[in-house]
């Protein structure tokens, strides 16, 4: 059976689930699209991939217990912000993913302040319109402006990828729900887990880095 994103339903799980929990659950839904956010700076040599991986750092060191004040963590939405391209300044896909990539670490780091299970979810719902869009992008038969083909959205929703990100998402909630507490070690493998995960642009040799 094809999964679908269920805005309502993984907000009433991740609200059964200590705050700690819900930014984890944010965190590796950034942790799979910050990557994308690297490959934009590359591109258009404009941003800063450093900040924005610092700033996802920080919503872990938060979680794992390390002394973040809420003065740092608001700091860095505001930084970020300063980071997050235009789609008026760039164009092409990439732009979108970055932006996406921004917003996400954003909703990680505002749980890290109030809990809200609002970000957990628009995190999650970011990560599955990111997808959606690159989808359409690079799958899409048509070129210039034209009407959205549904039979595209249908495909974009059944396509591997999707259901992979849906899946994944399934599992993240599924592996909280079963911990009793979260150790450093659940932390560490669930980072190192998420940063295999999502588009992967690099590594599945779809674009080229030029530069480190």
């Amino acid at each position: 059976m094809m999964l679908r994103f269920n805005a309502e339903l993984i907000g009433k799980r991740v609200g059964n689930l200590p705050k700690e929990y819900r930014i984890v659950f944010a965190a590796c839904c950034a942790e799979r699209l910050v990557p994308n956010y690297r490959v934009f700076v590359n591109a258009e040599e404009w941003g800063d991939r450093r900040l924005l991986d610092d700033a996802l750092t920080c919503v872990w060191q938060f979680v794992e217990g390390s002394a973040v004040t809420a003065d740092r963590i608001q700091q860095f939405i505001s930084d970020v912000a300063t980071i997050t391209p235009d789609s008026e300044d760039f164009s092409g896909f990439l732009t979108s993913l970055a932006i996406d990539a921004a917003a996400s670490v954003c909703y990680a780091l505002r749980c890290c302040l109030d809990g809200a299970p609002i970000h957990s979810v628009h995190a999650a719902a970011v990560s599955i319109n990111s997808l959606d869009a690159y989808l359409c992008a690079v799958n899409d038969p048509e070129t210039g402006t034209h009407a959205f083909s549904g039979l595209l959205g249908s495909w974009v929703q059944d396509s591997p990828m999707m259901q992979d990100e849906l899946q994944q998402q399934e599992s993240d909630l599924q592996l909280l729900e079963s911990q009793p507490e979260l150790t450093q070690a659940t932390l560490a493998a669930l980072q190192e887990m998420m940063r295999s995960k999502g588009i992967q642009l690099m590594a599945r040799g779809l674009i080229r880095m030029s530069r480190q």
